[in-house]
């Protein structure tokens, strides 16, 4: 029995130290499961900071791609945008193309019409001029019948020098005609316009018949290169031309009744007016031809 009881005895002196042992394991294993647990705490921590980030990330992708989407929409508004502004602008310069060919046409039909009115008022002062003319010409008719008349009268012992003082008394009885001429302004301003037209460079031409309509004077004026590039004189007729030309110019002035004289001036100033012809009146050059002749014959004839 005693030993019974000493083995308790010794059994719990034991004990503490075993429990002791126990304690400071439990303590250790305590300590160990505390840093494990902050360990796990710092992990858990950390796996919600990624979550947060994950779906901070899920929502900006979100948001990013709602404006992708967004974009992708008004990149492709821009694109049909961008399609019609490029097919205004085609149209545009097209347009811009068209314009510049009207007024082109435009130009050319003002021209075309200037020169159609400078083309009438050509054909009636030559209209003008040729009834003139023929008024004239009824006077040289009886001037010339008064002449005859007065050469019957003529005592016979002239007859051996007849033909010599009928070709005197012809280009006498001519610049007796001229000589006698009645005074006439508008004849004159005619016979000057037209020699000013006829006279005048091609670069200065234009502004000698706006000058001319508007009754004003020949003003000094420096050409400009365009203009004096238009300089070179015109090969408008060649040799068959002026031959034919001279055949009708011939046939109209023997229709008015002029002496042999008479047309051989008058052809001769129109081949001088046809070499000094500008390149410039190409248009009009036959309605100042036949304008030049009436004035030309009237300087003779009245």
């Amino acid at each position: 029995m005693k030993k019974q009881i000493e083995q308790l005895q010794a059994e719990l002196l034991e004990a503490p130290k075993v429990l002791k042992q126990k304690i400071a394991l439990l303590e250790t294993s305590n300590m160990d499961l505390q840093k494990q647990l902050q360990e796990h705490q710092v992990l858990v921590e950390s796996l919600t900071k990624q979550v947060t980030d994950t779906q901070i990330l899920k929502q900006k992708i979100a948001l990013l791609e709602t404006s992708n989407m967004d974009l992708q929409k008004q990149l492709k508004e821009r694109q049909v945008h961008v399609e019609y502004l490029t097919k205004q602008l085609t149209d545009t310069k097209q347009l811009k193309e068209r314009q510049v060919h009207v007024e082109y046409l435009t130009k050319q039909l003002t021209d075309t019409q200037i020169l159609k009115q400078k083309m009438a008022l050509l054909e009636t002062s030559n209209m003008d001029l040729r009834k003139q003319l023929k008024e004239r010409q009824v006077h040289i008719e009886y001037l010339t019948k008064q002449l005859t008349d007065t050469q019957e009268k003529v005592p016979s012992n002239a007859a051996s020098s007849s033909s010599h003082i009928v070709d005197e008394e012809e280009d006498l009885s001519l610049e007796a005609l001229i000589a006698r001429r009645p005074p006439s302004p508008k004849l004159d301003s005619l016979v000057k316009n037209t020699r000013r037209v006829i006279e005048a460079p091609s670069w200065a031409i234009d502004s000698v018949i706006e000058e001319i309509l508007r009754g004003g004077e020949p003003k000094p004026r420096i050409p400009t290169h365009e203009e004096l590039a238009q300089e070179p004189l015109l090969q408008f007729f060649n040799s068959a031309d002026k031959e034919a030309l001279k055949r009708v110019q011939l046939d109209d002035l023997q229709d008015i009744g002029l002496s042999e004289k008479q047309v051989e001036y008058i052809i001769k100033n129109a081949a001088s007016f046809i070499s000094s012809a500008s390149l410039h009146l190409q248009q009009n050059m036959y309605a100042l031809y036949l304008l030049s002749f009436p004035i030309l014959t009237l300087e003779l004839s009245i």
